[in-house]
């Protein structure tokens, strides 16, 4: 219920959205103004210089298109690099977490790395704190029944190497 007749109440609302309109005007200048002086020393600084900039706008373009086409095709390459990954059947990353949930204790996994050329290849270097903890995790891959082979060089096992190892895991994970 409304106390002020109805021409009143219709003159009040009239200058309510007067007023509304007057401070969104105001406000929109006043953002333009700004906006505007940010710009000023920009002019100032290239017609202190004595000359605008001579490139033409087509060169930048020109340089910047072949800077976006150089990211293209880095982009393109990194993606044929990671797209054998994401799309295997078992996640690679579960497969080197099953690797790494093996490892025993005296022994420190330093690379994973993975090929997918002629077939799936993990390849397992790091350093051993013996040749028991090295077979220990050699056998617990075999074990496992994942991998088609696992191969260590002898080298490894013998202590020729002085610790370091490569186990190759291959096969249809």
């Amino acid at each position: 219920m409304n106390l002020l007749p109805e021409q009143p109440r219709k003159r009040v609302k009239l200058e309510y959205g007067m007023r509304a309109l007057f401070v969104g005007a105001s406000t929109l200048a006043s953002v333009a103004g700004v906006a505007l002086l940010t710009l000023v020393p920009a002019v100032f600084v290239s017609f202190e210089n004595g000359h605008v900039q001579e490139r033409s706008t087509l060169e930048v373009l020109g340089e910047q298109s072949k800077k976006d086409r150089e990211d293209i095709a880095r982009a393109q390459t990194l993606l044929a690099d990671v797209l054998p990954l994401a799309t295997s059947s078992p996640s690679i990353v579960a497969m080197f977490n099953k690797v790494l949930s093996f490892k025993p204790s005296g022994v420190r996994v330093e690379s994973i790395s993975f090929s997918s050329d002629k077939g799936r290849t993990l390849t397992v270097s790091g350093v051993s704190s013996g040749r028991d903890a090295l077979n220990t995790y050699r056998n617990a891959l075999v074990n496992t029944n994942v991998f088609g082979r696992v191969s260590l060089p002898v080298d490894a096992l013998v202590g020729s190497s002085l610790g370091a190892f490569s186990i190759t895991l291959s096969g249809g994970f």
